[in-house]
């Protein structure tokens, strides 16, 4: 689940929720 967080794939999803762990860190 992390590893996919993480992903580029789930970037723009993660960036509304955890712009952090998903998508700051995967931009």
């Amino acid at each position: 689940l992390v590893a996919w967080l993480l992903s580029e794939d789930a970037s723009f999803i993660t960036a509304a929720v955890y712009p952090v762990d998903g998508g700051y860190s995967a931009m």
